[in-house]
């Protein structure tokens, strides 16, 4: 899912018709860094993050969520917008930092343009 085309053009809000502004349709939130390490076949040891994946609008929601790796689960209560997965990364604390940073440029970019949309 994190590396396909799709997935990258709602991270970053690119090449999206019907979302003006450039505003992302997917927010990756961290949650938790988990002890658990795993050895990948390059020989990496990885550092598990679990995170929570959002989506803006339905239709995002609606083209991912068949994608939802295994082991992914929905949130209750999120009309399925949102799920729980897991990173496996080699440096945990750059990746959390980065993660946080567009999580929190992402949901301000929601918050303004719902308030765009409020203020018409």
């Amino acid at each position: 899912l994190a590396a396909s085309w799709t997935f990258h053009q709602f991270f970053d809000g690119l090449n999206l018709p019907d979302t003006p502004h450039r505003v992302p349709l997917v927010a990756v939130k961290p949650l938790r860094r988990a002890t658990e390490r795993r050895i990948f076949e390059d020989g990496e040891r990885r550092v598990r993050i679990d995170v929570q994946v959002e989506c803006f609008t339905q239709k995002a929601a609606n083209t991912l969520r068949p994608y939802i790796p295994e082991g992914g689960t929905i949130v209750p209560d999120s009309n399925q917008a949102k799920w729980t997965s897991a990173i496996y990364a080699q440096n945990a604390d750059v990746l959390w930092e980065c993660l946080q940073w567009k999580y929190d440029d992402s949901v301000a970019k929601w918050d303004q343009y719902q308030a765009e949309l409020n203020s018409l």
